[in-house]
């Protein structure tokens, strides 16, 4: 569904000039968005433990894979000067 209401927002901008051609795409990407509102939202978080809070997980991932790349680079670096 989230294809269909991609498609059907690009459809209704190519149109924009036309207003009255654009207006019933608009319509209808805006039922398509209320469809897929009502199954859910995505909520990027981690949950260790119901007693905790939760825990973003942007910036916390994104910043964990720039730790374990700058490691992974130290590692790299001590085995190409090893002989």
């Amino acid at each position: 569904m989230s294809e269909e209401y991609t498609n059907a927002v690009n459809d209704a901008f190519m149109h924009a000039g036309n207003w009255e051609e654009a207006a019933p795409k608009f319509e209808r990407a805006d039922v398509l968005n209320e469809k897929l509102q009502r199954i859910g939202k995505f909520l990027p978080v981690f949950v260790h433990h119901p007693n905790e809070g939760m825990v973003r997980i942007y910036p916390t991932v994104p910043e964990d894979i720039g730790q374990l790349v700058r490691i992974a680079r130290g590692i790299f670096d001590i085995v190409r000067k090893s002989p």
